[in-house]
């Protein structure tokens, strides 16, 4: 594994371990969190054992998804190697930033990004010299950024999906 890969699938799992632990705990009367991609009233998401396996699946080779405490997909590392196939809807000219949004609209549920990724801006990609690609999303709601909520996508120079980091929140109306 090239030295650049390794550096950014460090990056993106300590990302993921920062803001997972970051995560504040449950309090009392708090409403319970639902399985399957639907919401609890605390936006929790715990993606179901089906969108799971079609993530797993989206790879030759063993994945590693990574959760918080919650139960909220918050990483998903694919083998470089056997890298994530490509969301089944995109062109093959389709730019780094078109296959991340679609890797993401695609597997929502397995990444606890259910009703979470029209709300995803792509703010810039990083090429890294490899040629992978870095490409990061904010949320915002209302046009309004989200304060440490968006996704981070590492596509191989292919445009297929090495990693995905996200940390969101449960969309509301802005005031």
């Amino acid at each position: 594994m090239r030295y650049s890969r390794v550096l950014v699938l460090a990056a993106t799992s300590a990302i993921v371990a920062g803001a997972g632990a970051s995560t504040a705990p449950a309090l009392a009367g708090e409403p319970p969190v639902t399985a399957g991609g639907s919401p609890s009233a605390a936006g929790v998401l715990r993606p179901s054992a089906a969108a799971e396996k079609s993530l797993r699946g989206a790879s030759d080779a063993p994945v590693t998804l990574e959760k918080d405490r919650l139960g909220q997909t918050r990483s998903a590392i694919a083998d470089p190697r056997h890298p994530f196939k490509r969301a089944r809807a995109l062109a093959k000219t389709a730019t780094p930033g078109a296959a991340a949004r679609a890797f993401l609209a695609e597997h929502a549920e397995a990444l606890s990004l259910a009703g979470r990724v029209d709300g995803l801006k792509a703010v810039r990609t990083d090429k890294t010299r490899t040629g992978d690609q870095i490409t990061r999303f904010e949320q915002q709601v209302g046009g309004v950024p989200v304060i440490a909520g968006g996704a981070v996508v590492a596509t191989n120079p292919s445009g297929d999906v090495l990693s995905v980091t996200s940390e969101t929140t449960a969309t509301a109306a802005v005031p």
